[in-house]
């Protein structure tokens, strides 16, 4: 009975255990539901830390303990570190209690999230060694924190390209001010980034605030990025008029999300005026130049203007055109045009008037930001001075194209070597997706680029080219190599079969 007893009593107790440990995990207490509520709050990174009240100065052997709050209270980030520039100064531990060490002076840094604060600490020989009282006192010889009053910044610029990169000088004045170190941000990373070197790179275009702190002071520079211009497009590349005349200059710059504002500047403003709009109007003969240019690049189209009395229509209009192929090309005047050209300049040519790019205008443009483009009434060339890199290999601007079943065959410079990378844009109707050269040891054209629109592609090697709107496939001789395989494998397989099962077919 007494062992029944005790079996009843010790049941009693595990049901009453079993019974409190479920009722405390299916009903959590208030405190709890508070507690999960307030976790289960949206997080966001650190914006700043407040360091509370602290001391500047310190006796040796001495401690004080930071109290700091990451800031919002929400942070992901609530992980602090602490650092002493000068261990033998003065320590900080992982919980933010200082000891001051020895004198001199040190800088505290707080971390967390990516955010850091600082401030300069200076430790003095405790008062049993020098008699002084306990409260540190400022004497004659303290040195007080001097402001950061302004931070001069060199180098830089209102506006980069997408991709281009900038390097920024920043100076802290006054040169002994107490915050020396600077912290760079930028306030849309998206569209541009600075280092902590103060490295600028252009990311996308648009329009962004650089931030340069140090000792509580801020410097905004505003900057824009865009998108560089490749190429100015002009429905006209030279004008012969007559006194009086006039011509609606229309332009196209690419690519289409580049920079689309120009502006027009004629460079004989007695002979030949143009608007703002682009109106070009003839004052009086002779001969001159109108500048088209976007923010980052210029292409210079020429003017003749006739006497208009002394017209001669079939004639003077002959002469006229060979004169323009004269000043524009074949002559000195081209290279002139080109030398006065900025130096990201460009200049536009017709076709006619410039079949061979000499080696004088190769070597004229070599190693510079220059670009000469030659236009006809199916395609473009352009060449980069600082893609050229023989100026002896003379350039023939007319490409020989021929349409094939698979795609646009090219012919670029009659084969021979060209005198560095070339810009091709193709005027058709049909838009390219990839450039084939063809491999002459293999007897087939291998895929070298890919490009999406505009039909502009870029060439450095001379031989036969092809342009497709799909990828040549090469599926017949794919397809031909795997049935021999296939062919010889069973082959091996039978001779094996036989070999092995039907050895006595050969007694």
């Amino acid at each position: 009975m007494k062992f029944l007893k005790k079996l009843m009593i010790s049941v009693l107790i595990l049901i009453i255990i079993l019974n409190t440990t479920v009722v405390y995990a299916t009903e959590p207490s208030e405190t709890s539901k508070e507690m999960s509520s307030e976790t289960s709050g949206e997080t966001a990174p650190v914006a700043d830390i407040d360091l509370g009240d602290y001391d500047t100065e310190m006796y040796s052997g001495k401690t004080q303990l930071l109290i700091v709050t990451v800031l919002p209270t929400n942070v992901t980030e609530q992980t602090v570190k602490f650092k002493s520039s000068k261990t033998n100064i003065a320590t900080v531990n992982m919980l933010g209690r200082i000891t001051a060490v020895s004198p001199g002076k040190t800088v505290i840094s707080v971390s967390s999230g990516g955010v850091t604060r600082k401030f300069t600490l200076s430790v003095r020989e405790g008062p049993e060694e020098t008699g002084e009282s306990e409260e540190p006192v400022e004497t004659e010889s303290s040195t007080p924190e001097v402001a950061v009053i302004s931070i001069e910044i060199s180098d830089f610029k209102d506006i980069i390209k997408v991709d281009e990169t900038v390097d920024i000088t920043a100076t802290v004045l006054p040169q002994d001010a107490t915050g020396q170190t600077i912290l760079f941000s930028s306030s849309n990373p998206g569209v541009a980034t600075i280092n902590s070197a103060g490295k600028i790179t252009g990311i996308s275009a648009g329009t962004v605030n650089i931030i340069a702190e140090a000792g509580g002071f801020s410097k905004i520079m505003s900057l824009t990025v865009k998108t560089a211009t490749q190429n100015i497009q002009i429905n006209k590349d030279y004008l012969v008029f007559e006194s009086g005349d006039t011509f609606q200059l229309s332009v196209r710059v690419l690519p289409e999300e580049a920079d689309q504002k120009v502006t027009y500047k004629s460079t004989a403003n007695e002979i030949v005026s143009v608007s703002e709009d682009g109106l070009v109007k003839a004052l009086s003969p002779g001969s001159g130049s109108i500048i088209i240019s976007t923010w980052d690049t210029s292409k210079i189209i020429s003017i003749i203007v006739n006497d208009k009395d002394s017209k001669k229509p079939n004639e003077d209009n002959e002469n006229s055109k060979q004169r323009v192929a004269q000043l524009d090309t074949k002559s000195s005047q081209l290279l002139k045009n080109i030398k006065d050209m900025p130096d990201n300049g460009g200049i536009s040519v017709d076709g006619k008037e410039c079949e061979i790019v000499t080696a004088d205008i190769l070597k004229e443009l070599y190693g510079t930001e220059k670009n000469l483009t030659i236009q006809y009434s199916g395609y473009s060339i352009t060449i980069y001075g600082r893609d050229i890199k023989n100026i002896n290999n003379e350039l023939n601007t007319k490409i020989s194209m021929t349409t094939s079943k698979d795609g646009l065959e090219i012919l670029a410079n009659d084969g021979n070597h060209l005198p560095g990378r070339i810009h091709i844009q193709l005027f058709d109707s049909n838009n390219y997706s990839h450039l084939y050269l063809f491999n002459t040891s293999k007897n087939s054209y291998q895929e070298i680029d890919t490009f999406k629109k505009n039909n502009m592609f870029s060439i450095d090697y001379n031989g036969k080219y092809i342009l497709t709107q799909n990828k040549i496939s090469n599926s017949f001789i794919n397809w031909f190599i795997i049935i021999i395989a296939i062919l010889l494998l069973s082959l091996g397989l039978i001779i094996a079969y036989i070999v092995i099962k039907k050895r006595h077919w050969f007694w």
